[in-house]
């Protein structure tokens, strides 16, 4: 009983060889004594267990005796003469008997090993370890510290690793255990004919402790009862074989370190346990083969465990490239484990390596730290402290051991065997392994590549109402990479409005069309799943606009543009005007050809005029900076008809439509328009005309002549309004578009195009009916109207005529020559303008016209009143603002002319109007808003009253030049919502670069707060009537000054419209910016922050940073129960969600340096998905997130409570889970995006999944991983290596599509042959155009600096010659270098402890008296004498040693102590202290003195009973002592009197 009892509960250990046969056992088990040869074996082995024979029964002979089959039922057991029974299955299967309760080192004593398997396998009692190394004379030391080595070899990245305070090297080497599917004899089954049979290796033996326990466990689970189960799966139902505690080895018959190092196994036979096991290739039932030859090792928390596997046979499949039925399945294959039972699956405790494992406990620990901030070297190095622990505590467990039983040890002249390092690699050693950074990593990223598609399912199933969107460059720095360069250079992330990642993407370059795809799949994803398209989208870059209304139409649902001049009506085309698309060369050249028709023949013609623009792409660089593109639409209007012309693939070939070269060339021809110069130039250059394009006509100068404009320098925009009172809308997101070049163009694109060819016509049109002023002839007749211009003869000053008397020769005293003429002044347009002929006064000092003045005649023109068209009031500079043409407001620089010089569309920043502000209206509110109340009006907002010694004047005049004052502040609040994607307001706060010196740099800051963001008014009465009550009560002000973070977290705040929020800021601006600093003396805003204002002040006109009316913005999350239940909100507004709670959080997950592309994939995804559980789910119900983040192992539960629904009584309910596997599969995708395929296409670059080399092998290349992921033949990486630097240098030198004539790089078709190159090119990769662009900018700027390193050579290389000639180092003085040195501590010595005096002998080496602890452990050695337990005769019982014995004061010193804790635990009493024993007494009489016998044994007492005085009686019962003899057995049989 006892033994069944033990076999189990207590753990299996088998036994090892014994000493008699030891020699032969290593000889047969190194060679591995379980694999057979190849072929069938000549003679049939027995078969053990229920198996039958192979195939269909043969057919015998007639005069063979047929054995009579099997009868029906269980089969009949027969008692076995050992013992056990046997059970019989037929005339040819016969188990052998068992006796459980003694099964051989599993529950007892031995058993004989089957035929089977080799007799050197046996198990013995006697010695249950194997021997030991064996011993040598001299002793080796293992350092706790490394030995100093100034010559040792160090890694290049070792020193800034260990300065990490992490190695990640792991310790020993990883097992040479079987593949999946690489076993000798046997052949696996793979579908895959394209990949290359595995080269031949040589394994390395593995550990000899490790084999004979192999051995040993394979001979247990032989023995099978009759359900084919063994024993460990039928009694002590377990799968792991678990060795004794080390106590129990220790007390046994011998004392071996061997039996400590014994590792746990794990069985895994699942055939034994489902029958019916199914073949994952054909699906029949597989059969028990073979077992495996080795066993696998499974690295754990603190130890590693062996896995025990099996191979089944597949008698139905045939191997693809022999045709025979060798196909054999590795039980731990995951092929295998899929057809499981998912419950018996779950058992597998292991994800397997290419040869070894780790345990599933292992890899969730490493999951949680990779996601907590510890790399992967952190991982491994903590790792490898936790083996190494637990080594040297099963260390110190042996040496405590045997420092118990020292004396008696001493005494008997017995020695033992030293406890073995971690790593020792004898026959007979630990063998430790753990395994490197490198391998944990790699195990993760596998891990994570398997359930990735689960999390983007659950990333692409959120929703995405108001979303945030930023790039990071701070990223990459972590990333490897490729010879220098980065292989990515941003992140790209997208939140939504509870802070969840809805997109998170590594991208090569800033160009829009790197995460097009991901913002094009959420978008079909949200109409997948029913989710809302987005509302509300916040950015940094408000580039991004245009394509962000592209990739989500829904942000221009119900959006009002502020546009200029708003009041009035839009330019729209006429009814009667058809536009007309062309895409084609062929239909380009038949639609000009009705135009050519109409050219001028004779010089009486007229000229033909035409309406003309063009559109291209707004590009955006490496960089980030903008860029024009090529010219991709052109677009001409003429008389009813608008042709718009689509040329993008005509310019990448250097080609335009033969008709519009004509029409292009032809001086008779005038294309107006503005800027119309530039784009024919453009143009020009594009196609290398050798004719130049003539008949521009600029229609600002044009207009500017007749005076309908003060300058040349307006916008398109601008003579619209002012010659067609239409507004010609620009405020739109096709004026910066990146999708001109697409193949079909929007309504939307169509439209704005044809307005911009067809209002130039118009305005030309209007502007013709206008008379132009001319010079005065020489004799003008009498009352002739004129005009008197300003000394530049570019502003009208004054209206008049000549007067009718023009024989004076003098006037005011002022002589009338020839070049000056009397003018009588009809009306004054410039009152304040000089007349410099009489001595500099003003028009105004004349008095009222009518009035004589003596001019100049070149300031003089004459012109007809009734077809002179005057500028419009309201029409200035000043009144038409800043806008200008749509390439100088997108920040781009303009087209060079023909000339060489710019022709720059920009407004000009001088204001016309140079009116003081006023001191009232937006000032006065300006001041409430900043708790100025009560202060005089001379203030310094006032720049007339403000004391000069407290404002620059210098600056505050630039300030008014640049902001020209500020408006009028509506009183109304606009609804009007002027967009969908914003500015985040924050990064509004750090355009401003103040110095952070000044003393006003914090006022202004508050100040600018307190202006962009007005508080809740319910809020703000709520939290000052809760403020009020307080012990201390407190203002809303006083909270906002102390404690703003804590105020705005439960008080909402919007941002006004911009009507309310511009003058406010204007005022903020033009108020503290010319403030000077009382130390430094200089102003708040210097001229760039005046610029910057301006900017700040263009996007607040344009409601970029307003809030949107009926978005709401804020949602409560709880209530604040220690401050009377305020509410809490969580704001959505701007990118802090995505800014600080996705990137900061993200560059923590990731190593400092070098970690890989896959890696970088992996920690990604894992990121994304703890971190929308996390915050998801606190923003949406305000409480964490106390889950586990395997949603797989969530989905699987929830699926199977549904469906176990009727059959589980009060089933758990899982709510407010959804499962992704319910809905279909999503095409999202987190990391890595795929090239596009219009991108790749245009690109000329190869798809496939097939890595393959050049020359078409199958070896495996560089950056394979990236491109899978990019799905391309090759990856797509900058320029790096040294042959595409060759080769670009070589295809600009030689190639027309990197060097053209005209326009330099062709860039279209520059990438097509750079990729041609790649296909055929080793180390050539794939480019995209933004790639090749970028490195050509590195190129170019590397030229100048080598051309500046020429032109200096010769003053620069005398004196580096002299920095670095080797004079200087002979005459420097010889160096000295500090050796390594170890930590030492010479003194000190606890030596009045030692109770024995150790002399030192003056010849012992240093280091022994240094005081540094060594620990001595013998290296690999040679297989001993059998017995581990070695008899030297040594007299003496003290543990100090003798005194011939050279010992260091440390060495005593340790000895000293531990003799001392031996001495103190075996003197120390068993139970403790206690209180002083009572005296025992007699049950029977009571007696206590003199003792009475009955004391130890009642029957012995001869007095009578203390209560009834009978000798005869028992006396009282020793469980109720105090009741008397009669009571205290009542109830309970008394025993009788002997």
């Amino acid at each position: 009983m006892e033994s069944n009892t033990a076999a189990t509960n207590n753990a299996w250990e088998p036994a090892a060889p014994s000493s008699s046969n030891h020699a032969t056992a290593l000889d047969n088990a190194a060679p591995n004594p379980l694999k057979r040869k190849r072929g069938r074996p000549k003679t049939k082995e027995p078969a053990f267990g229920p198996k039958r024979p192979r195939g269909r029964p043969r057919i015998h002979p007639v005069n063979v005796k047929i054995d009579p089959p099997r009868p029906r039922g269980r089969p009949l057991k027969t008692p076995s003469s050992a013992g056990g029974v046997v059970v019989s299955l037929g005339p040819r299967i016969v188990v052998p008997g068992t006796r459980p309760h003694l099964a051989p080192g599993l529950f007892g004593a031995p058993a004989p090993l089957p035929r089977s398997l080799p007799q050197t396998a046996a198990i013995s009692e006697a010695v249950r370890s194997p021997p030991h190394p064996s011993r040598v004379d001299a002793r080796p030391i293992q350092r706790a510290i490394p030995e100093t080595d100034p010559e040792r070899a160090i890694d290049v990245g070792e020193e800034e690793d260990l300065e990490d305070g992490a190695g990640g090297d792991g310790i020993g080497e990883e097992d040479d255990g079987d593949d999946e599917g690489d076993e000798g004899d046997d052949e696996a089954l793979t579908n895959d004919e394209d990949t290359p049979p595995l080269p031949q290796r040589t394994r390395k033996p593995q550990s000899r402790l490790i084999q004979d326990e192999y051995v040993a466990i394979l001979a247990e689970l032989e023995l099978r009862d009759e359900n084919g189960l063994p024993a460990l799966y039928a009694k002590a139902g377990e799968f792991y074989v678990r060795p004794k505690a080390p106590w129990f080895f220790l007390t046994g018959k011998r004392v071996s370190p061997t039996d400590l190092y014994r590792p746990r196994w794990f069985v895994w036979d699942p055939k034994a346990l489902y029958k019916e096991l199914p073949c994952p290739g054909c699906g029949k039932t597989l059969h028990r083969h073979a077992a495996m030859s080795r066993p696998r090792r499974c690295v754990d928390t603190s130890d590693s465990f062996w896995i025990v596997g099996f191979r089944y046979h597949c008698r139905h499949c045939r191997h693809p490239k022999t045709g025979k039925n060798t196909v054999t399945w590795c039980s731990w294959d995951r092929r295998i484990l899929n057809v499981l039972p998912p419950a018996l699956a779950s058992h597998f405790p292991a994800i397997l390596s290419h040869r070894s494992a780790v345990s599933k406990e292992l890899f969730s620990w490493m999951r949680s730290c990779f996601q907590s901030g510890m790399g992967s070297k952190q991982f491994s190095d903590a790792v490898r402290v936790q083996h190494l622990l637990r080594h040297d505590e099963l260390h110190l467990t042996y040496l405590d051991f045997i420092a118990h039983r020292s004396v008696l040890s001493s005494w008997m002249g017995q020695q033992y065997e030293s406890f073995l390092p971690f790593d020792d690699t004898s026959p007979y050693g630990p063998h430790g392994f753990v395994p490197s950074a490198q391998w944990f990593r790699d195990m993760y990223d596998q891990y994570m590549e398997e359930h990735r598609q689960d999390i983007d399912q659950h990333t692409a199933m959120l929703t995405a109402e108001i979303c945030a969107i930023d790039h990071s460059h701070k990223l990459p720095k972590h990333i490897a990479r490729a010879e220098g360069e980065r292989v990515v250079n941003g992140l790209l992330s997208v939140t939504n409005e509870k802070g969840e990642i809805r997109a998170c993407n590594l991208v090569s370059t800033k160009a829009h069309s790197q995460f097009e795809l991901a913002l094009t799949e959420i978008r079909k994803s949200l109409d997948k799943y029913g989710h809302k398209q987005p509302e509300l989208f916040y950015t940094d870059n408000m580039a991004d606009k245009a394509f962000l209304e592209a990739s989500f139409p829904s942000l221009r649902r119900g959006v009002v543009a502020v546009e200029q001049f708003g009041h009035l009506d839009p330019f729209t085309l006429p009814s009667d005007v058809q536009i007309c698309v062309r895409k084609e060369e062929q239909a380009m050249n038949a639609a000009l050809s009705t135009i050519i028709e109409h050219v001028p023949i004779e010089s009486s013609d007229p000229d033909l005029v035409l309406g003309f623009d063009c559109e291209w792409n707004l590009a955006i660089s490496s960089n980030g900076h903008h860029e024009r593109g090529d010219i991709a639409v052109v677009q001409i209007a003429f008389e009813q008809r608008v042709y718009i012309l689509q040329i993008s693939d005509l310019i990448a070939r250097h080609r335009l439509p033969e008709k519009l070269i004509m029409l292009l060339q032809n001086p008779r021809v005038l294309k107006v328009g503005r800027m119309v110069k530039n784009d024919l130039k453009q143009l020009e250059d594009a196609i290398g005309a050798t004719t130049p394009f003539v008949g521009a006509l600029d229609l600002a100068s044009y207009a500017k002549a007749r005076h309908a404009v003060s300058n040349a320098r307006c916008s398109l925009s601008q003579l619209c309004a002012v010659v067609l009172q239409k507004r010609l809308s620009k405020n739109v997101s096709e004026r910066l578009s990146t999708a001109w070049e697409q193949p079909h163009l929007t309504p939307e694109q169509e439209h704005y195009a044809a307005c911009d060819a067809y209002a130039p016509l118009l305005i030309y049109q209007e502007l013709s009916k206008l008379s132009v002023p001319i010079a005065l002839p020489d004799s003008p007749l009498p009352s002739t109207p004129v005009l008197i211009f300003s000394s530049d003869n570019t502003v009208v000053i004054a209206h008049g005529r000549l007067p009718v008397d023009q024989s004076a020769s003098q006037y005011d005293n002022i002589n009338i020559t020839p070049t000056r003429i009397l003018v009588e002044i009809t009306e004054v347009i410039v009152p304040a303008a000089i007349i410099s002929t009489h001595k500099k006064r003003a028009l105004s000092d004349f008095g009222p016209p009518n009035f004589l003045v003596v001019c100049p005649r070149g300031r003089v023109k004459v012109y007809d009143p009734f077809t002179f068209g005057p500028q419009p009031a309201g029409t200035s500079e000043a009144a038409t603002g800043a806008e200008t043409d749509e390439t100088e407001t997108a920040g781009l620089p303009p087209v060079a002319d023909s000339s060489g010089t710019r022709e720059s569309e920009a407004a000009s920043s001088e204001s016309l109007d140079n009116s003081e502000p006023s001191p009232d209206g937006t000032g006065v509110l300006l001041r409430h808003s900043l708790g100025l109340e009560g202060e005089e009006d001379g203030t310094p907002n006032d720049p007339a009253t403000a004391h000069p010694r407290n404002i620059d004047l210098e600056s505050q005049t630039y300030g008014y030049e640049v902001l020209r004052g500020p408006a009028a502040s509506p009183s109304t609040w606009s609804t009007i919502l002027r967009s969908r994607v914003l500015k985040d307001v924050f990064h509004v706060f750090n355009m401003l670069r103040l110095s952070t010196t000044h003393g006003l740099r914090k006022a202004f800051g508050r100040a600018l707060r307190d202006i962009l963001f007005v508080p809740d008014l319910e809020d703000r009465l709520r939290i000052s009537a809760w403020a009020s009550r307080l012990a201390e009560p407190k203002t809303f002000e006083q909270l906002l000054a102390s404690m703003p973070n804590w105020l705005w977290r439960r008080c909402r705040r919007q941002i006004p419209p911009p009507d309310i929020l511009y003058p406010l800021v204007e005022e903020l601006f033009l108020a503290y910016g010319p403030l000077k600093d009382a130390t430094t003396d200089q102003p708040l805003f210097n001229q760039q922050a005046w610029k910057t204002s301006k900017q700040i002040l263009e996007l607040i006109r344009q409601g970029y940073v307003s809030d949107p009316p009926g978005i709401a913005l804020y949602t409560v999350i709880g209530v604040d129960a220690k401050a009377g239940n305020l509410p809490i909100y969580r704001c959505s507004r701007g990118t802090n969600f995505t800014e600080g709670g996705v990137h900061t959080h993200l560059r923590a997950r990731l190593p400092t340096s070098g970690a890989s592309i896959r890696h970088v994939n992996a920690c990604l995804s894992d990121f994304v998905l703890q971190h929308n559980l996390r915050v998801g789910t606190f923003n949406s119900t305000g409480q964490p997130y106390r889950g586990h983040f395997s949603i797989w192992l969530t989905n699987r539960l929830q699926e199977r409570l549904t469906f176990l629904d009727g059959i589980i009584a009060r089933p758990m309910e899982m709510q407010g889970w959804v499962n992704g596997n319910l809905y279909l599969p999503t095409t999202e995708r987190l990391g890595i995006l795929p090239i596009p395929e219009d991108v790749r296409l245009s690109s000329g670059i190869a798809a496939g999944s097939v890595v393959l080399s050049p020359g078409g092998s199958k070896s495996k290349i560089p950056h394979a991983y990236l491109a899978r992921m990019q799905g391309t033949r090759k990856a797509i990486l900058p320029v790096h290596t040294d042959e595409e630097k060759a080769l670009f240098r070589a295809l600009m030198a030689s190639n027309p599509a990197f060097n053209s004539r005209t326009t330099g790089p062709t860039w279209k078709l520059a990438v097509k042959v750079w990729n041609e190159h790649a296909e055929t090119s080793k180390h050539v990769y794939y480019k995209l155009v933004e790639q090749l662009k970028s490195y050509f900018t590195t190129w170019t700027a590397n030229l100048s600096v080598v051309q500046t390193l020429s032109m200096t050579s010769l003053v620069r290389n005398p004196i580096t010659a002299a920095s670095r000639a080797i004079s200087r180092s002979t005459l420097a003085p010889s160096m000295t270098d500090r050796p390594l040195t170890l930590h030492a501590v010479h003194a000190g010595f606890n030596t009045p402890a030692l109770r024995t005096s150790l002399p030192v002998p003056p010849s012992e080496p240093a280091e022994q008296n240094s005081g540094v602890s060594s620990i001595t452990a013998p290296q690999a050695q040679t297989p001993p004498e059998p017995s581990p337990v070695i008899s030297t005769p040594t007299p003496g019982s003290s543990l100090i040693p003798h005194e011939s014995i050279p010992v260091s004061v440390a060495d005593a010193l340790a000895r000293q102590r531990v003799s001392d804790e031996i001495t103190q635990i075996q003197h120390q009493p068993q139970n403790g202290p206690t209180e002083p024993r009572k005296p025992r007494t007699c049950a029977k009489c009571g007696i206590l003195a003199p003792p009475c016998p009955g004391r130890q044994r009642r029957q012995n007492c001869r007095n009578p009973c203390q209560d009834c005085t009978k000798l005869d009686c028992y006396g009282r019962n020793a469980r109720r002592p105090d009741k008397k003899c009669d009571e205290g057995w009542l109830g309970v049989a008394r025993p009788s009197w002997p």
